[in-house]
């Protein structure tokens, strides 16, 4: 079973004119699948233990050779070292293999004085751990669980047993991804025209084309056709930023023009 500590705390820290710019040109290739942007890393913090948060699983096993463990949980990949002798358990969680947290924790009847960059120590007494790191951020279960913030981000966890500090933790989850891109169509919204425009729902230009031809490959024509585009331009018009996309049927002679919103995600 995963860490209790591991999987909880990440759950907890778990945002006029029509003006044609382009000439219309031919079409570029129908992307077929909707590449997901990698998340951004977190923000690199000092070495601890010699990790680096949001550095690759590759990284981590070139510093600490091969895990004991490796366990699926819901949270990402746990790896399972010893650490300090044996004296403590290491556990890394990699989300989409970046590093994402570092835990250490003493073993039963074990002892160790493995510290943090911040002056906490793992046998430091609560009252000592508060007087070298100040007030914390907050506490969880009655004291159990001491949480710090650091400036980039980074927030530090203490376990509390028996009055003094059992595992410590460093932890600074990725940010949620983006929501896939889709595009909206309703009774005034059919694509026909720019008045009656399309909108698309996307974070970046390359997820609102791919949003487009996702869509109109989904739509019939003539007798089971599909359409095919052929040529495409970007039009401004009253402040706003439109895709005309001309595509014509496979299956029979049939052309018409599609229409979509792309102001959301223009210049993105």
């Amino acid at each position: 079973m995963a860490s209790a500590l591991v999987v909880s705390m990440m759950i907890a820290l778990t945002p006029a004119s029509t003006l044609a710019l382009d000439a219309a040109s031919p079409a570029p290739s129908p992307p077929s699948v909707a590449s997901a942007a990698a998340p951004p890393a977190p923000t690199a913090t000092g070495s601890w233990l010699g990790l680096v948060l949001g550095e690759s699983s590759r990284m981590v096993r070139s510093t600490l050779g091969k895990p004991l463990e490796i366990l699926t949980t819901s949270a990402g990949d746990l790896w399972r070292y010893d650490y300090d002798n044996r004296n403590v358990g290491l556990e890394l969680l990699f989300d989409q293999d970046q590093l994402v947290n570092i835990a250490a924790r003493v073993k039963p009847s074990k002892q160790s004085a493995l510290t943090d960059p911040y002056g906490g120590a793992l046998g430091l007494s609560a009252a000592a751990l508060q007087s070298a790191r100040g007030t914390p951020i907050a506490t969880y279960d009655s004291g159990a669980s001491i949480a710090y913030g650091a400036p980039d981000g980074v927030r530090w966890f203490y376990a509390i047993d028996s009055g003094v500090v059992s595992a410590i933790e460093e932890s600074k989850p990725l940010p949620p991804p983006s929501p896939p891109a889709q595009v909206v169509a309703d009774a005034t919204h059919d694509g026909s025209s720019i008045a009656k425009a399309l909108i698309v729902d996307a974070s970046n230009d390359a997820d609102a084309v791919n949003a487009e031809y996702v869509y109109i490959r989904g739509l019939e024509c003539g007798v089971s056709g599909t359409w095919q585009v052929t040529t495409q331009r970007l039009i401004a018009q009253g402040g706003r930023y439109y895709d005309q996309l001309h595509a014509a049927c496979k299956n029979s002679m049939l052309e018409r023009d599609f229409y979509f919103d792309i102001t959301q995600s223009y210049g993105h």
